[in-house]
Formats: C-alpha cells, sequence, structure tokens
C-alpha cells in the first residue's frame, strides 16, 4: 500500500475516532449535567476532549508495540496458519501496515487533541446533541404524562435513564484509572 493509500486509511479511521470522541464527551455532558447537576464548563469539556484523543492515542500506540513484537516472531515462521492470531512471514507485510497506520492514527490523534479549533467544535457539537437528546426525552416524557399509563411510564422511563447514567459513571471511572 503506498502513502496515498496509508493517507486515506488513517483518515478513515481519524473519522472514526472523532465520532467516538464527540460520543464520549456528549455521554460526559449528559451525565455531569442529569446525574451531578454540574454547570456547562467548556474548558472542563475541552481538556475531557484532549484526554479522550490522548487515551485512543496511546491505544494504537500500544497496538503498534504488540504489532511490533508479533512482526518480529513471524520472521522465520513459514507454513500455513492453524487459527485467526497465528501468524506466519506471509503475514507480515498485512502486520506492518496494520502497525503503520495505528503509528500514523495515533499521531493524527494527538494532533487532533492539540487543535483548539477541533476541541471547541467537538464540545460544540456534542452540546447540541446532548441537548437533543435532553429535548428529546423530555418531549417523550409530556407524551408519557397525557398518556393513560403515563406516569408509571415516565417512572420507567427515569428509572431506565438513572441506571444507564450510572453505568456511563461506572464505565468512565474505569477508564480513567
Amino acid at each position: 500500500m503506498h502513502a496515498q493509500q496509508l493517507a486515506e486509511v488513517v483518515d478513515d479511521a481519524q473519522l472514526v475516532a472523532v465520532a467516538a470522541v464527540r460520543q464520549s464527551v456528549k455521554n460526559l455532558l449528559l451525565t455531569r449535567a442529569l446525574r451531578d447537576a454540574e454547570d456547562f464548563d467548556a474548558e472542563w469539556f475541552a481538556d475531557a476532549v484532549r484526554h479522550e484523543f490522548e487515551v485512543l492515542a496511546a491505544e494504537k500506540e500500544a497496538d503498534a508495540e504488540r504489532l511490533e513484537q508479533i512482526i518480529a516472531r513471524t520472521r522465520k515462521r513459514r507454513g500455513v496458519a492453524r487459527h485467526a492470531a497465528d501468524y506466519r512471514a506471509g503475514d507480515r507485510a498485512q502486520l506492518q501496515l496494520r502497525r503503520d497506520v495505528s503509528l500514523a492514527l495515533a499521531e493524527r490523534l494527538r494532533e487532533c487533541g492539540g487543535d483548539e479549533a477541533v476541541t471547541r467544535e467537538i464540545v460544540a457539537t456534542a452540546r447540541v446533541q446532548a441537548l437533543d437528546e435532553i429535548s428529546a426525552a423530555r418531549a417523550a416524557t409530556h407524551r408519557a404524562e397525557t398518556s393513560p399509563l403515563g406516569e408509571l411510564d415516565r417512572m420507567m422511563a427515569l428509572s431506565m435513564l438513572a441506571e444507564d447514567l450510572d453505568r456511563l459513571h461506572l464505565r468512565r471511572m474505569r477508564e480513567r484509572t
């Protein structure tokens, strides 16, 4: 794969990573607003965006290191693989490509985390998405309140939302440790 193809693969992976960071920040916005009753703090969320990009970049570097170790082990391994993780010398080119993509993506993710315009755009978009979700939930609650089973539906929906927020909070705490 030549440089242009590598750049295209990294571009695609970067789009996915940016979407993941935006989703994560949107979830943080919802959690802090609904569960923690925290006011919006643009700088706090900008730091969260930078942190998310750094975590993803570190993961990509760890992937590249793991792939480098696999590549080293495959140098003299000939024959046919016996299972999906049984890499042989014939797999080296693909493994090297994956390593190169991981390293290039890590670099790009760090660039995104250091770019104030990208950070601000992600925070702004995530905030709009979070507000849209809150508005949709309020509209659904209003519809539930006007239906024959309104109060029961509302209580169940709020209970499920509280459980979801607790799971998100626990997952976020585990990811940060």
